[in-house]
């Protein structure tokens, strides 16, 4: 018990919210008066929120250089050559070859255009190697999100393959988006800055679990799946520490908080399953990081706790998305997280 206060001790600071158990009479209430059509988008959003069939994760294609350098005379060509000359030699020089396949395989044929009509800020369709851009709403370092999307897609017999996410076009079948997005989102600011402008970055949750989860699989093997498209090389590195389906489970959870989250209307019933889902990921996370923290030779008691302090720390903020604010940790989470770890270091 003296370790699991000191770690509520260090956690002191969390400011935690009860309203959604408070109202759940009124959810209850709420989700009566639905109209059929809004009943029929809840069964939608109900089906969502159950894991899909797992076998969607397949191998990507064996990638093969198809080009070793790009083509600066074309890129000079472009509206928006001076971003992407900048991004591709940035790549070059801070990128080994073999991470680098689908970027030059995409790079000398990638044709980008504005886009002022569509709703967002910018789209990669790796079926046709097109970026559209809406400079209207576009920030400073939008394309370079995109040409991260470009350099980590491949697309072979209707499947694209772009970072962590796979996608079946004929069939909509999608996974691994939410986590797609946000290591994209990542590695754009870690390298080319943060948003600015009018932009609204949609993906903030995101990009902080994503960060978390590179915490788990280290930074260079992170960043060598994401360019390689190999979701399920990433399944295989967080399978030392969690089972498939446990794994599986967080990236549906992932891509429901990014399919929903972001809508301008959120009903009560709608907002409290996004903020179980973010619970469930916070939990996956700490259990998935503990694991991995107590396979180190020689760590003490006290250095297990205050790693499990700090990274629990990192999770306890509190995103507000469209006007809506969830609670992605409570005391809860952490004290049945604890207890379960702690059982593991005593066993081993």
């Amino acid at each position: 018990m003296d370790m699991i206060q000191n770690i509520f001790t260090q956690l002191q600071q969390i400011d935690y919210l009860l309203l959604l158990n408070i109202l759940e009479p009124i959810i209850i209430a709420y989700i009566t008066t639905f109209s059929i059509d809004k009943a029929i988008k809840s069964y939608s959003l109900h089906r969502d929120y159950r894991p899909k069939d797992i076998s969607m994760v397949v191998m990507p294609p064996e990638l093969i250089n198809r080009f070793n350098s790009f083509n600066a005379d074309k890129i000079a060509a472009s509206k928006y050559k001076e971003s992407i000359l900048k991004y591709a030699e940035f790549m070059t020089k801070n990128f080994s070859p073999k991470d680098l396949i689908n970027f030059y395989n995409n790079i000398n044929s990638l044709e980008v255009y504005s886009n002022s009509l569509m709703r967002k800020i910018g789209i990669y369709r790796c079926d046709i190697n097109i970026i559209y851009i809406n400079d209207n709403i576009a920030s400073n370092n939008a394309i370079f999100h995109e040409l991260f999307h470009m350099s980590s897609s491949v697309f072979k017999e209707n499947v694209i393959y772009s970072g962590f996410s796979q996608s079946k076009i004929d069939m909509g079948n999608k996974i691994g988006v939410g986590l797609n997005e946000g290591y994209t989102d990542l590695l754009t600011q870690r390298y080319f800055g943060k948003h600015n402008g009018k932009y609204r970055n949609p993906y903030a949750y995101e990009v902080e679990i994503a960060r978390l989860v590179e915490e788990i699989v280290g930074k260079e093997k992170m960043e060598s799946l994401y360019l390689n498209a190999n979701l399920e090389g990433l399944i295989d590195e967080l399978k030392k520490y969690m089972s498939e389906d446990e794994i599986m489970k967080f990236i549906y959870k992932m891509d429901f908080v990014t399919k929903y989250s972001g809508e301008k209307k959120i009903g009560l019933s709608r907002k409290k399953m996004i903020n179980n889902s973010m619970q469930d990921i916070s939990k996956f996370l700490i259990i998935c990081y503990s694991k991995k923290t107590v396979q180190e030779p020689n760590i003490s008691n006290e250095e297990f706790i205050n790693k499990f302090a700090k990274f629990v720390l990192k999770l306890s903020f509190h995103p507000r998305i469209e006007g809506c604010i969830y609670e992605p940790i409570t005391d809860q989470i952490i004290k049945s997280s604890f207890d379960e770890l702690n059982g593991l270091r005593k066993n081993r």
